[in-house]
């Protein structure tokens, strides 16, 4: 029997503690009488969905599809992703910025078997319900196995809230409201949430029906995770006056300590996903947002000597360093490139996204002329870029998408084609049962902690929790929430891996329930797997299952 996948609501009203509630994916978000407003389960075959939904879920199911049959082709029995033919769609209920920017969705229930060398069962079963985008015409090339691909994805840091409250308007900045911040539910759910994901995308890439096929592979792995894009936040505020150098430059080092902070977590609870995976010697290459370092450096020298930094000077600067980056910025039409550092900012994140095509182009070109004018047919220089990211971040695929195609149309300068396909996550705690379509990082109540709520949909049996049928009065920090959502292993981990680099206690139940996941961690090892569960079949997006 399928554990069930859940999903969390938050409640929170002016003046009160905010109240979080856990459901059944399929139980409590049925057509008609769904806990969560714009969104509903479905079958992809349902004719009786109203046409702005659809459309959504046949274009959805349809790409969904092609992408597992193209990645499939590739791949052994043993090792499989499956479209399930059912899935969420959704999006705000109303009209404005969250429908624009994220529109109506249909994320397919998928999932990812990895079986054990020698046995006929599924040594772990991933379940997530995924969005898949990309151009049709060129959504993941047949050939897509030869040479590199990479995985791209990011997240913010803090939440919007803990960083409105670093930089009051109309006031002094309030720099210990960053570098005293524990971790935030946004930070921790979003890592619980994409880790499992990533892992799967590359424990199935790196597997392939016969091993001649894997001669001369290799996996790239890019976090883009912010660090100077936070800039715009205090610029003004030190152009205003309610700032000095001296404190814009502890502001900006806060969130620097934040960026190496949050890239230690995922990158080792992405390598904790892999060990349960079978993926123990593999090597991948991971880079956390190249060239981001010397923009903050180049800030850090403006802000020492007392000088209000220039945008111009920062990007010739950059394009003199980088000369991938010049490359890029000279693809990007005049009209779209940055005016402000928020702008900048953006543009930015649109880099990382295509930067693997633009290093790899340029080695091939750089290295090997021959290629230009070679007999090769061009359609064996294919490469795939996957980025795995939430639905508010569309906007940077989208641009991503519009800056490939250019490079594809300049064979003569760029040899390689690359293809981009868009993963995106559904969303798994929403806010005020989304009446606005807002999302976490916004709305995060954190540092406040939220007390338990009951669901009505489910028994007494299925409820997440005795303290909510005992008046609301437990309060969870954010690995309560994620022990509640993905499994209290999840949160063990997460926990300990956010105490090491100094963020949230360590002396926490569940980091003493599972003391011994620090080997597993560690090592890298598949011991955790039988460690943490000795079930055969684990889910990565179920409740109940410790992962």
């Amino acid at each position: 029997m399928e554990t069930p996948v859940l999903i969390a609501d938050i409640q929170s009203q002016s003046g009160e503690s905010a109240v979080i509630s856990f459901h059944d994916v399929e139980l409590c978000t049925k057509k008609c009488s769904s806990e969560i407003l714009g969104y509903f389960h479905s079958s992809c075959s349902d004719e009786t969905i109203d046409a702005k939904y659809g459309k959504a879920v046949y274009k959805g199911h349809k790409v969904a599809m092609r992408a597992a049959e193209l990645i499939n082709h590739r791949h052994t029995e043993a090792t499989m992703i499956r479209v399930t033919d059912s899935g969420l769609v959704g999006g705000s209920p109303c009209e404005g910025p969250a429908r624009i920017a994220e529109g109506i969705t249909w994320f397919e229930k998928v999932r990812f078997d990895f079986c054990i060398p020698g046995l006929k069962r599924f040594a772990l079963t991933s379940t997530n319900y995924l969005h898949f985008s990309s151009p049709m015409a060129q959504i993941v090339p047949d050939d897509f196995y030869k040479g590199e691909f990479t995985i791209i994805t990011g997240m913010c840091l803090f939440s919007a809230r803990i960083l409105q409250s670093s930089i009051p308007q109309g006031g002094p900045i309030d720099i210990e409201k960053l570098q005293y911040a524990g971790p935030t539910l946004y930070e921790v759910e979003y890592i619980a949430r994409s880790a499992p994901v990533i892992a799967d995308f590359l424990a199935l890439l790196s597997r392939t029906s016969t091993p001649h096929q894997d001669h001369g592979r290799q996996l790239n792995l890019c976090l883009d995770i912010p660090s100077f894009h936070y800039y715009q936040s205090i610029d003004q505020r030190l152009r205003d006056g309610y700032c000095t150098f001296q404190q814009a430059l502890q502001w900006m080092e806060a969130v620097e300590k934040r960026h190496e902070q949050i890239a230690g977590v995922f990158r080792r609870y992405i390598n904790y996903k892999l060990s349960q995976r079978d993926i123990l010697t593999r090597e991948f290459e991971v880079r956390v947002s190249p060239s981001a370092d010397w923009v903050c450096c180049i800030l850090r020298q403006f802000l020492v000597k007392g000088v209000l930094p220039s945008l111009d000077s920062i990007l010739h600067s950059l394009s003199t360093y980088d000369p991938i980056w010049a490359g890029f910025f000279c693809l990007i039409p005049e009209k779209e490139k940055p005016h402000d550092f928020k702008s900048f900012g953006h543009l930015f994140y649109v880099f990382q996204v295509v930067r693997p095509a633009l290093v790899e182009s340029n080695n091939i070109t750089r290295n090997n002329e021959k290629a230009r004018s070679s007999s090769i047919a061009r359609t064996a220089l294919r490469r795939l870029l996957i980025g795995i990211d939430d639905g508010v971040e569309r906007r940077i695929y989208s641009r991503a998408q519009k800056v490939l195609k250019r490079m594809n149309a300049l064979s003569s300068k760029y040899p390689v084609t690359f293809s981009l396909l868009e993963v995106y996550l559904c969303r798994r705690v929403f806010i005020s049962r989304n009446q606005s379509g807002s999302n976490l990082y916004l709305d995060d109540p954190s540092p406040e902690r939220p007390t338990m709520g009951v669901c009505t949909r489910l028994p007494p049996s299925r409820d997440m929790s005795d303290e909510a049928h005992a008046g609301l009065s437990h309060k969870l920090d954010p690995f309560d929430v994620i022990s509640k959502l993905y499994g209290s292993s999840a949160g063990a981990v997460l926990e300990r891996l956010f105490s090491e680099v100094k963020l949230g206690s360590q002396n926490g139940p569940r980091t003493q329930q599972f003391k011994q996941l620090d080997v597993c961690i560690a090592r890298g090892s598949i011991e955790s797997r039988t460690l943490v569960d000795s079930a055969v079949n684990i889910s990565d997006s179920c409740c109940q299952s410790s992962q």
